[in-house]
């Protein structure tokens, strides 16, 4: 935030030119981006606990999935990941028995993405780390890793980890 602000303080007029055009020439402009900020930050993170959720979840990593990786994997081996990693008896597992923590990622009511942790030792793993289509490019991500460095550090980890696909450009 602080560094749109400043951008935007950039833009102000000094106290000097200020006339009542200008003024509201300038208050339009902070409104219409104080609305947009909203739009693009308003977002919550859901822990999910209940096995209703983890139905969710699995449609919502299927949905994202079949949508992302088409350009990396065929359409069966995306079938074989997501039911191998993403699928109801997967998640359950991986919170009962590897001990994992999911999210959602909200937005306005919606799912626009999920996050998927797991407490190692030594370090925090991220494992998964999806955003719908639609959501992308809005600031989901930045957001997502500030609240994952923070729960990091609020259990005690000093280190995250993650694996990529050696193919995955973004």
């Amino acid at each position: 935030y602080r560094a749109k602000h400043w951008r935007l303080t950039d833009t102000c007029v000094s106290a000097t030119e200020i006339t009542l055009n200008s003024l509201k020439k300038h208050l339009t402009f902070f409104q219409n981006f104080y609305i947009t900020y909203l739009r693009v930050y308003n977002y919550s993170m859901i822990e999910i606990t209940e096995v209703k959720d983890i139905k969710e979840l699995a449609n919502l990593a299927s949905d994202i999935w079949h949508e992302y990786w088409v350009d990396i994997l065929s359409p069966e081996q995306i079938d074989y990941m997501v039911e191998k990693f993403q699928s109801e008896n997967a998640i359950l597992n991986q919170i009962k028995s590897e001990n994992y923590t999911y999210f959602f990622i909200k937005s306005e009511g919606q799912n626009a993405g999920y996050i998927g942790l797991s407490k190692k030792d030594d370090y925090l793993f991220l494992s998964k780390l999806y955003i719908k289509k639609e959501f992308r490019r809005r600031g989901f991500g930045t957001q997502a890793f500030e609240f994952i460095r923070k729960f990091a550090s609020e259990n005690g980890f000093d280190r995250i980890v993650l694996t990529v696909n050696k193919y995955n450009e973004n």
